[in-house]
């Protein structure tokens, strides 16, 4: 028995590196390359391993180099191939990149609303800054930190870091810009911006010696930069007139810098100082809070907003834990008094951007789907073309070429298409990105931003890439099959090869469908359940309007506002004039705690005019409405509504009874209930009613007012000059704003479920089209596998209306097994739609129900179509058929 000799090791390292090469190119010069190297090298070798290794040096990048242009050629050719074969079908090829084009610019335009929301950042590192809040001070309830905790936790930077606040602050009037304006600041300490670690544009940022001497100063926005000082370089230095007080602009933030929490309507920040304390709990005294003649622009009064930057390596929980642990902080009293609790960290976000992260991912995955709808669409058409191209690949492969070689060009034409169409689903994304940007809910951040960028354009072309080789394989290898080798396979055995691969495909396509179409069903039953919700007011002929602030030094805010109404009610059209310093809807709430004997209820609180809810159209169910006699010199009454007399007084009577309110910067009162008020709708499309009290104005003034003008025709654009002007008569630096019809502001509680009801009815319908589509497809494709089959039928008697059934019936199995799994699907999908859902449940049968029904309807008409072609066929002209 002999045993093979193993080659020597230049001979196996030659060859493990020609396999760098194509195969065709090793099969042609593989042999030839190997001897001519091995001549070489024993020749070295006599010379010594010196030479040897120079032999090695000189081969192997030549090799590399060659390998390189080789692929390089197989690839050029593979794409002039593939180039040729689209423009050979051109209907397969429009077809295949309009459903490409659709999948990948769907989801090019939410990945790009995705990449500016929630990924894009203007902190360094934004995963290590942290908020920090006072949890359990009642069950399920989050508060701020007090100034006293705010101190303690300062004490614990081996944990925390730098630690910045952010307290409250009022709207200075800019003036000395051209038409007088609202200034709107945040007002944070100067290790903010350490904490959020971003630079300055232009400029500096305020030291820690100006936070503590209130130094007149301020960092300004880079949109306020540009609106209001012009954007020109020498900005940075220049004054601006903050209540007529110089404040010298020290500093620029860059674009996309809104702050610690991201406000969209920011025009820069100003130091606020923190004086010592004035009480043990950290609150400032009534006199303090009510002096607004010397109230300066940021205030320390109630809670801070506290955030920080985690040390490298510590976690989340073990810092709440160590911080809590360590120095008794969450037992320090807050604002109220209250103490108890512990401190909860979690990523500093605005809030906005927290309710749409569901929302967004339930978006991605929608467009998600969506693709895989069309892939699967296009990977039907692919094994359509693979069986007629059967003939040719079979002799391809018979006359030398390999599998491999057959698969490489397979693959090159699919991945050709696919980045063809996902360049056109990028132009299709840019073009209908303005639309989805102007169904966004009000207030998402960096909405300005959504645009498709680098970062878009590269995340859709690899999708391309992935998808185009995903989809590609399964028709490559049917198509290079060891049957489809064998060029005398009959066309029935091959056609029946990939069968069942298209009625998989089928059913997939029917699923996913449904799963989006029950999504989109139960956005829009909510979106209509939404709509003719009474908000509990009457909105239709009102316009609102806003005084964020006014000066108290120039005469009190009840001798104002009751001289601004009068001026008000002598515009031409206008009927009443009523007012209120919260506004349901507004998302502008005052809360506080209410004491109600030994109920404490956290409350919305508002100060409003003695018609406000008559105007309104608020009924009082019980007692009176407040009076031009409920006035300072009266006792305190307050009106409480529905919701909050049963919580506190279940069963009983509240008139009568004196509640105790609480607020940041408000004195505590006793009141006596004098009346019940209906609910009305707070937050936009929660339906749920919370507690809430109203104050006579005149007993609990505040600089502040949404002023409501019942007017007779529809909304005059000449109205808000007019207001602008009755203020401005009273005083020429008095801001108005946001001056709109009521009605406005009842359409914009509605944006989230209409964003929702707009998008996922859009992706459903694209869905469900692409589905009926490749159902069709598959159909006329089985009906032309069969034409010698149905020609037999109809020779013996059958009548087309049988034939018709057959494909039909074929097709509603299809689309039935598709619809079971899709409800099941369905069931585990809606679930992420949640927090959209108002009115109804993420598992609300009717909606199943229609979904499920309404996609059976459009299989059967897509099936029926190629079903009566096939009823159309000549016997004769079939039973010839090859």
């Amino acid at each position: 028995m002999t045993t093979r000799r193993r080659p020597p090791a230049h001979v196996r390292w030659f060859r493990l590196l020609l396999r760098v090469f194509p195969a065709e190119f090793r099969g042609d010069f593989g042999d030839d390359m190997q001897a001519d190297f091995d001549d070489e090298y024993r020749d070295a070798r006599r010379l010594g391993p010196v030479a040897a290794a120079a032999v090695w040096c000189r081969t192997v990048p030549g090799l590399l180099r060659t390998a390189v242009r080789q692929h390089a050629d197989a690839i050029v050719n593979d794409t002039r191939f593939a180039v040729r074969l689209m423009a050979r079908t051109p209907a397969f090829t429009a077809v295949a990149l309009l459903m490409i084009a659709l999948g990948t610019g769907a989801n090019a335009a939410i990945f790009s609303v995705v990449d500016a929301v929630l990924l894009q950042s203007a902190f360094i590192d934004p995963e290590r800054v942290t908020q920090l809040a006072i949890e359990g001070v009642n069950a399920h309830e989050t508060a701020g930190i007090s100034r006293a905790q705010y101190d303690a936790l300062r004490e614990h930077e081996a944990v925390l870091g730098d630690i910045g606040a952010r307290g409250s602050s009022r709207s200075p009037v800019l003036n000395g810009a051209g038409e007088p304006q609202r200034f709107n600041p945040e007002c944070v300490t100067a290790s903010a911006f350490r904490v959020l670690g971003t630079a300055p544009l232009s400029g500096r940022v305020f030291s820690d010696a100006e936070e503590r001497a209130g130094a007149a100063v301020a960092v300004v926005s880079e949109p306020f930069w540009r609106r209001a000082m012009g954007g020109t370089p020498d900005a940075v230095g220049r004054e601006i007139l903050l209540d007529g007080r110089p404040t010298t602009v020290i500093g620029i933030m860059p674009h996309g810098f809104a702050g610690p929490y991201s406000r969209d309507n920011v025009d820069g920040w100003l130091p606020i100082a923190l004086p010592p304390l004035t009480a043990p709990s950290g609150r400032r005294t009534a006199a303090a809070v009510l002096n607004e003649a010397e109230r300066p622009v940021c205030v320390a009064d109630g809670t801070l907003n506290v955030f920080a930057r985690l040390r490298p390596h510590v976690a989340y929980a073990a810092a709440a834990e160590q911080i809590s642990d360590a120095a008794g902080i969450a037992r320090l009293a807050d604002w109220q008094g209250r103490t108890g609790g512990r401190v909860v960290l979690h990523r500093l976000e605005n809030i906005n951007v927290t309710e749409m992260r569901t929302p967004l991912l339930a978006l991605v995955g929608a467009v998600g789907l969506v693709l895989l709808i069309a892939c699967a669409n296009v990977a039907n058409l692919q094994l359509e073309r693979a069986v007629g191209r059967r003939r040719e690949l079979a002799v391809r492969m018979a006359i030398g070429a390999t599998r491999g070689r057959v698969l490489r060009q397979s693959l090159t034409e699919t991945l050709l298409l696919y980045l063809a169409g996902g360049a056109a689903g990028v132009v299709a994304a840019t073009w209908t990105l303005h639309a989805i940007v102007a169904l966004l809910p009000g207030g998402v951040p960096h909405v300005d931003d959504v645009a498709v960028n680098g970062r878009v354009l590269g995340a859709t072309l690899a999708l391309s890439c992935v998808a185009g080789i995903a989809v590609g394989l399964l028709p490559a290898l049917t198509a290079t099959s060891r049957a489809m080798a064998d060029i005398r396979v009959s066309a029935p055995t091959a056609s029946r090869a990939g069968a069942w691969m298209r009625r998989v495909l089928v059913v997939v396509q029917v699923a996913l469908s449904l799963t989006l179409t029950v999504g989109a069903g139960l956005m829009v039953r909510t979106f209509l359940t939404l709509r003719p919700v009474h908000p509990g007011f009457a909105a239709a002929g009102k316009v609102t309007a806003i005084v964020a602030e006014h000066s108290a030094a120039l005469e009190p805010p009840v001798i104002f506002y009751r001289r601004l109404f009068d001026r008000l009610s002598e515009i031409p059209g206008v009927q009443a004039v009523s007012g209120s310093s919260y506004l349901p809807l507004s998302g502008m709430v005052t809360s506080g705690r209410v004491v109600a004997g030994e109920t404490t209820l956290s409350a919305w609180q508002s100060a409003v005019t003695p018609n406000y809810a008559s105007e309104m159209r608020i009924g009082i169910v019980r007692g009176r409405d407040f009076s031009t006699g409920d006035d300072a010199a009266a006792p305190p009454v307050v009106i409480v509504n529905e919701t909050f007399a049963r919580r506190a007084w279940p069963g009983r009577d509240p008139i009568g009874a004196m509640v105790t309110s609480s607020a940041p910067g408000a004195a505590q009162l006793s009141r006596r209930v004098i009346g019940v008020a209906t609910d009305t709708r707070s937050l936009g499309g929660d339906l749920t009613t919370r507690p809430e009290v109203y104050m006579p104005f005149a007993q609990s003034p505040t600089p502040y007012m949404n002023i409501i003008l019942r007017t007779a025709d529809p909304f005059d654009p000449r109205l808000p000059a007019e207001i602008r002007a009755a203020a401005a008569g009273l005083d020429p630096l008095q801001v108005v704003e946001r001056i709109r019809p009521l009605q406005t502001m009842l359409d914009v509680s509605v944006s989230t479920p209409r964003f929702g009801a707009w998008l996922l009815g859009a992706f459903a319908a694209m869905a469900v089209l692409l589905a009926a589509v490749g159902l069709a497809a598959s159909i006329a494709w089985w009906v032309a596998q069969r034409t010698r089959e149905i020609g037999v039928r109809m020779a013996l008697g059958a009548r087309p209306a049988d034939v018709v059934g057959i494909f039909v019936r074929q097709g509603l199995i299809l689309a039935g097994a598709g619809v079971a799994i899709g409800l099941l699907g369905a069931a585990a999908a809606t679930r992420l739609l949640q927090s959209w859902l108002y009115g109804v449940t993420p598992f609300d049968a009717a909606t199943f129900v229609a979904s499920g029904g309404a996609l059976l309807v459009i299989a059967l008409a897509a099936a029926y179509w190629p079903a009566r072609r096939a009823a159309r066929v000549d016997p004769l002209i079939a039973l010839r058929t090859d």
